[in-house]
């Protein structure tokens, strides 16, 4: 519980650097456009949904294949 309160307690300070409870260091662009997460952990979520994007792509485009030449 106190984490919860020293973490709105940091949101609201005016400094450039806001601290969580696992003591990593966020700015105001990972608390207002990234939803509390880092730069990285963003990067690699659109890297991994941009591969399984990819995926899905190819799976249809197999089942459509598929569909006309087995009919």
């Amino acid at each position: 519980m106190n984490f919860k309160k020293e973490n709105i307690k940091n949101l609201k300070t005016k400094g450039k650097r806001i601290r969580n409870s696992n003591v990593n260091i966020m700015t105001k662009d990972d608390i207002k456009y990234r939803q509390g997460r880092s730069k990285r952990q963003v990067e690699a979520t659109e890297r991994i949904m941009f591969i399984a994007s990819i995926c899905l792509g190819t799976t249809l485009l197999g089942i459509i294949i598929f569909g006309i030449l087995g009919g």
